[in-house]
């Protein structure tokens, strides 16, 4: 998953841990002596986040302050020299008192001071997900949290709760945004320590305490499922054009410093409208889910869960598609402009062997080589490489696979040639199938994978499951499962499950 721009002042400061050098004559004193008023802590206070608060000290001189959970060492602030110091305080444990240690440093080094508070949490929804850790090599792991988009499912829609729990499986933080009672997605956390989501047609930017820090409003252009970050700063958005008899079939590029959409695609111009193979909806015809870039090709990668992955550039050359051969006619809104079969990639084996016709159209697959099947979160890498969650739905346009996996796939774009190179998941079989959404990512330091199926359809009750593995040896190093309660929902259809949508690791600490 993606993350992207601007960034909160005060969160700035909030983050960045630093310690002053240790001065030899240093003297502990009582913290009055350096305050000039009394610490002051308000949990939750825009009423969307349960477990963390703000927390302001004010010091009667520039000094330096440190904070500490005295429970988890990870957990740790810092502000520089100055005299008003403001946290956004996370990372608290539910239903428990926790204890923050306070250390204040005077600008020169000279004196410093220790305290603590007593900070009251309320315990966890009991509708939330049990989480159970079956896996968790902290030396082998990405370092990080776990953030999961939960979607509580109720008659009115879902109940969108984001949760993020740390290695043991204990919820450490989550906003509270079921007021809302509509889908909203994805949100994203950002490098600047910020959440961004998308809802309708405009993005909003949120600080850790869910104060707001910006919105972007895209006039006709309604978003979903995913945007991303290019390195240029302009942003990428999936988008429906209000008045189309189409839907989610756009990609708009918006700049944000000229707050405009600088660019349009309309999909209907680069694929098969009238394609059916695996959808039957005229409107939703391609139903775009994910959107990445090639910089070093200046090249779009899109996921149509109904027709397949392609990709063109930045002057809307379509230049490949990444899907079964069957079915594939001419592009346009009324089927009368080029040829789509001319960017068909070839699927080839490891000795870059063409496989037979029915591999090609799809309609069998080999031992080392299958397309994707109702795909979601598929990312281009550097090396033109696309990895993306095989959901494994309506394989071979027959009936669902009983697994989900995650995989690799090698483009030629002059060849125009596809091999798989990498999978995993397969051989767990239904524990990690998930018919729909769902999400996989390739994580930045250890290049380890990380695989989420966010509905998996289990007896008695459904679930998801977290799932990181080396790469390429598919070693699994860590791996959740999150059990589904259903308190409100009756386990049927759309909104009436409780589902993950997408997931990522990520690092509130670094």
């Amino acid at each position: 998953m993606k993350s992207f721009f601007y960034i909160s002042l005060i969160a700035a400061c909030f983050f960045t841990f630093s310690c002053n050098d240790t001065v030899p004559t240093e003297t502990t004193v009582p913290i009055e002596d350096l305050l000039d008023s009394l610490v002051s802590w308000n949990l939750n206070p825009n009423g969307k986040t349960p477990l963390a608060g703000e927390l302001i000290i004010k010091t009667k001189e520039n000094c330096s302050v440190n904070l500490q959970l005295a429970e988890d060492e990870t957990v740790r602030f810092s502000s520089p020299n100055g005299t008003l110091h403001a946290f956004n305080v996370i990372g608290l444990f539910a239903g428990t008192t926790n204890t923050m240690q306070i250390t204040v440093r005077t600008e020169d080094g000279e004196f410093n001071a220790n305290d603590e508070i007593q900070i009251e949490t309320p315990a966890l929804p009991d509708f939330f997900p049990d989480i159970e850790i079956f896996a968790a090599n902290t030396s082998e792991m990405e370092a990080g949290w776990n953030f999961l988009e939960l979607n509580i499912g109720s008659p009115e829609g879902f109940l969108f709760y984001p949760i993020v729990f740390d290695a043991q499986g204990r919820i450490r933080y989550y906003i509270d945004l079921s007021a809302i009672e509509q889908w909203i997605g994805p949100i994203l956390f950002t490098e600047n320590n910020t959440w961004q989501y998308c809802h309708f047609n405009y993005l909003d930017e949120f600080d850790l305490l869910f104060n707001k820090v910006d919105t972007w409003n895209f006039g006709n252009q309604y978003t979903h499922h995913d945007f991303y970050k290019k390195e240029n700063g302009n942003v990428l958005f999936l988008t429906t054009e209000g008045g189309t008899d189409t839907q989610q079939d756009r990609l708009i590029e918006y700049n944000p410093s000229a707050e405009a959409v600088v660019n349009t695609w309309d999909f209907r111009d680069y694929l098969d409208v009238s394609r059916n193979e695996m959808n039957w909806n005229t409107s939703d015809w391609v139903h775009t889910n994910s959107i990445s870039y090639i910089e070093n090709q200046n090249l779009n990668v899109v996921s149509g869960r109904y027709q397949g992955v392609f990709a063109f550039t930045d002057d809307q050359q379509l230049q490949w598609i990444l899907a079964p051969h069957k079915g594939w006619e001419q592009a346009g809104a009324n089927g009368d402009s080029f040829e789509t079969t001319d960017y068909l990639l070839t699927a080839v084996d490891a000795n870059n062997v063409p496989y037979n016709e029915e591999v090609q159209l799809g309609l069998e697959s080999a031992d080392d080589f299958s397309w994707t099947w109702g795909q979601h979160a598929c990312q281009a890498l550097e090396n033109g490489n696309v990895v993306c969650f095989d959901n494994g739905w309506k394989t071979n346009f027959n009936g669902n696979a009983d697994y989900s996996r995650m995989v690799e796939y090698e483009i030629d774009p002059v060849a125009m040639t596809v091999k798989q190179v990498w999978e995993y998941g397969k051989e767990r079989g239904v524990e990690l199938f998930s018919s729909n959404i769902s999400d996989v990512d390739v994580l930045p330091e250890t290049s380890n994978r990380l695989m989420i199926p966010g509905n998996v359809r289990l007896t008695p009750m459904p679930q998801s499951r977290m799932v990181e593995v080396k790469y390429p040896s598919n070693e699994v190093v860590f791996e959740a499962v999150i059990r589904f309660k259903n308190t409100f929902s009756n386990g049927g259809g759309w909104a009436q499950t409780d589902i993950v949508y997408q997931g990522e690791r990520i690092n509130f600490f670094k």
